[in-house]
C-alpha cells in the first residue's frame, strides 16, 4: 500500500536532476511507530503544569526510552519483513539505543525492489544541494501499522553540503544586518546615557528586563549551561568573539570561548590562521554573544550539527542527546553518537515552513522536542522574521493565505518573537512588535490545551477574526486566511532590534528573531540559576501566570499582501504574552 507521497500541491524550490545509479549505497533509516505518544501531552502538563503535584519531577533518559519505545511486535515484524521481502541479511540491520530506528546500508537496486519506487537527484534551488529521494514509496499493508517513514524517501537526504538558509530567506538583508561604525560605550557596564533604541548592549538588556547585575563572584550551577542548536556550517571566528568582549563586555577575558559539541563532522571555530576558512555568516556570532554577555561567568554550550550524511535539521541534535539517530554509517563515513545530556534551556535560531519536511517526519521531531521537555529542558524556536509569511511563499494561488513555520509550531516548544523600542531614548520606555516578527496559527497542529483560553481571548478583544479563516490542516481546497484552530504563535517575545557586535573583523548590527531567542534563553537560564533547578516546559506556567510578562499592544506583521495581524491587551498572534518581567517571573 501507498505509506508516503509528495504533497505536490506546496511550492516547492526542488529540481529533479534524474535517476541515481543503480550500485549507489543508500544510508536507510527507518523509524518505528513508538509506543504512548498519545498519552506524551498528559505526561507532560503533569511535570510543567505549577497545580499538578509532580511539577517540576522531570524524568530520566530511560523513563523516557522505557515509556516511549516501539512494541516488540514491531521492531519484529519490520525486521522479518526486510529480511524475508527485502533479501537484507539480518546481520546488515541495525537497531538504535531508544530502539525507535532500524538503520542499514542498501543499494539504490534494493530498495527501489523493496519499497516499489524510483529513486532520484534533486537539486534544491535555495542553495543548489543535491538531495536523494523519491515522490512516493510503498509497503505492505501488514507492515505499515508497525512504520512511522522511511528515509531517504518523500524525507530526502542530502548528498552534498550546500549552505544553510537563514530562517527567512526573503527577510531583506538591510533587516538583519547592517554595516554600523563602531561606537564604544564610555562604560560597557552601565547605560551611562546610552542610547538602547540605537544599538542593544547586554546592560540594555539587563535593565529592560530586570535582570540580575553582573556578579563575577558567584559560583555557578555546573549543570545549567544555556544550550544553542547550529547546524552546519554556521560558526565564528574567535578574534570577533575578542573583539566584542573589549569593546562591550570587558569583564570577559581575552580568549573565551562557549563549550563546543561537535557532531556528524562539525568543525567549530573557525581556525584564524589555518588554510581552512576564515569566514563566519554571522548567526553563530550573534547567538553566542548576545547569551554569553548576560550569563557569564555562567556556560554557554554550542551543540554545533555537521554535514555527514546530510542529516536533518534538528534531527542531529537529538542524536546528540540520546542516540536515537545513531549507531550507523551515513555515505561510508562512521558518526560518532556521543550520547549528551541535554542542557536544561536549548535556543534554536533556525526553522523552515510547515509543509517544508513530510508530516510524518514533522511530527516526530515535536515529540521529541516534547520529551525534552519530560526531561527538564526549555525548548526555544524563533518564530520568524517574514510576519505572517513572505508574499511570494504564501498559501493558496493567490498567495495571501498564512504560512506556519516549524518547529516553531509544535506546541511543546516556546515560540519566540521580536519586538523593539517605541521610540529613542532608555532602556526603561515601553517596546512594540517589529513588524518582521513571525507571528500567527498552526496549519499543522492544533492548539494545545493551554493556549485554547487565551486565542479565545484574543478574538474577542479585537472583535472577531479579521479574515475569513478555516479550521484543520491546510490544503489546496481550503478557503480563508488562516487555521482558527490552530496553535498560535509566538509565546513570548524579547527586543530583536540592532544587537552590536563584530563579523569577519568588522563592527556590526543584527536584527530579527535570531536576536531575541537568545536573549529570551538568557532569561530562562537566569532564572535556572537563581532557582537551582530546571523550569523545564515553560508554557503552562506562563499561560497560567500572565502577569509576569510585560505586555505589548502595538504594532502587527504583515506579509502574505496582507497587514498580518495586530496586538492586542493579552496574548496576540504578534508577541504572545509580551516580553519578560525577571523579578515578577522569579516571584512565583
Amino acid at each position: 500500500v501507498l505509506h508516503e507521497k509528495r504533497d505536490l500541491s506546496r511550492a516547492s524550490d526542488l529540481v529533479k536532476m534524474g535517476d541515481l545509479a543503480a550500485d549507489m549505497v543508500l544510508p536507510v533509516r527507518i523509524g518505528l511507530k513508538q509506543s504512548n505518544l498519545h498519552l506524551g501531552p498528559g505526561f507532560l502538563r503533569d511535570v510543567a503544569h505549577p497545580a499538578s503535584p509532580n511539577f517540576g519531577k522531570h524524568w530520566t533518559l530511560d523513563e523516557v526510552v522505557d515509556k516511549f519505545a516501539p512494541s516488540t511486535e514491531s521492531i519484529d515484524s519490520v525486521r522479518h519483513w526486510l529480511v524475508s521481502d527485502g533479501g537484507i541479511n539480518v546481520q546488515r540491520l541495525t537497531l538504535s539505543d531508544n530502539k525507535a530506528w532500524f538503520a542499514f546500508d542498501a543499494t539504490v537496486t534494493e530498495m527501489e525492489s523493496l519499497l516499489h519506487t524510483k529513486y532520484h537527484k534533486f537539486r534544491r534551488s535555495s542553495d543548489d544541494a543535491m538531495l536523494v529521494g523519491c515522490d512516493e514509496y510503498h509497503i505492505p499493508r501488514d507492515v505499515q501499522k508497525h512504520i512511522d517513514f522511511i528515509t531517504p524517501g518523500v524525507k530526502l537526504e542530502q548528498l552534498h553540503t550546500g549552505k544553510v538558509n537563514k530562517r527567512n530567506p526573503d527577510l531583506p538583508n538591510d533587516v538583519f544586518q547592517q554595516s554600523a561604525p563602531e561606537v564604544r560605550p564610555k562604560d560597557p557596564l552601565s547605560l551611562n546615557g546610552w542610547d538602547c533604541s540605537l544599538a542593544m548592549i547586554a546592560p540594555c538588556y539587563r535593565a529592560l528586563y530586570g535582570l540580575p547585575q553582573l556578579d563575577l563572584g558567584k559560583t555557578v550551577n555546573p549543570n545549567n549551561t544555556l544550550g544553542l542548536y547550529e547546524p552546519n556550517k554556521n560558526t565564528y571566528i574567535q578574534h570577533d568573539l575578542d573583539l566584542f568582549y573589549n569593546t562591550y563586555a570587558p569583564y570577559i577575558p581575552q580568549g573565551y570561548h562557549p563549550i563546543i559539541k561537535n557532531f556528524y563532522g562539525a568543525h567549530t571555530p573557525n581556525p584564524p590562521n589555518t588554510t581552512g576558512p576564515k569566514y563566519a555568516p554571522g548567526e553563530e556570532t550573534l547567538d553566542v554573544t548576545l547569551p554569553m554577555s548576560l550569563v557569564y561567568p555562567q556556560d554557554v554550550t554550542v551543540y554545533h550539527q555537521g554535514p555527514i550524511g546530510g542529516t536533518s535539521f534538528i534531527g542531529g541534535l537529538f542524536s546528540a542527546i540520546d542516540g536515537s539517530y545513531c549507531t550507523r554509517n551515513h555515505f561510508n563515513e562512521t558518526v560518532a553518537c556521543p550520547h549528551l545530556d541535554p542542557p536544561k534551556v536549548i535556543s534554536v535560531s533556525y526553522g523552515m515552513g510547515e509543509g517544508t519536511e513530510p508530516s510524518a517526519w514533522q511530527d516526530r521531531t515535536c515529540n521529541e522536542i516534547l520529551k525534552l521537555g519530560l526531561r527538564g529542558t526549555t525548548f526555544l524556536c524563533a518564530s520568524g522574521d517574514a510576519g505572517v509569511g513572505p508574499d511570494k511563499s504564501c498559501n493558496g494561488d493567490d498567495h495571501t493565505g498564512f504560512l506556519g513555520s516549524f518547529p516553531v509550531s509544535c506546541p511543546w516548544a516556546t515560540a519566540v518573537g521580536a519586538t523593539k523600542f517605541t521610540k529613542g531614548g532608555n532602556a526603561t520606555m515601553h517596546e512594540k512588535a517589529i513588524q518582521f516578527s513571525g507571528g500567527g496559527f498552526s496549519n499543522v497542529y492544533e492548539a494545545p490545551d493551554y493556549q485554547t483560553d487565551a486565542i479565545n481571548r484574543y478574538f474577542d478583544v479585537i472583535g472577531g477574526s479579521p479574515y475569513p479563516y478555516y479550521e484543520g490542516a491546510w490544503n489546496a481546497n481550503k478557503t480563508g486566511r488562516f487555521n482558527r484552530r490552530g496553535r498560535g504563535f509566538p509565546d513570548v517575545s524579547a527586543n530583536g532590534l540592532w544587537w552590536n557586535m563584530f563579523l569577519n573583523g568588522n563592527h556590526s548590527s543584527v536584527a530579527g528573531t535570531s536576536q531575541s531567542i537568545p536573549a529570551f534563553a538568557a532569561v530562562v537560564n537566569l532564572l535556572n540559576e537563581e532557582l537551582v533547578r530546571p523550569i523545564g516546559f515553560l508554557n503552562y506556567i506562563l499561560y497560567e501566570n500572565p502577569q509576569v510578562m510585560k505586555d505589548i499592544t502595538i504594532g502587527h506583521n504583515p506579509g502574505c499582501h496582507t497587514d498580518g495581524f495586530f496586538t492586542a491587551e493579552g496574548w496576540d498572534p504578534v508577541s504572545g504574552l509580551g516580553t519578560p518581567d525577571f523579578p515578577a517571573m522569579l516571584s512565583l
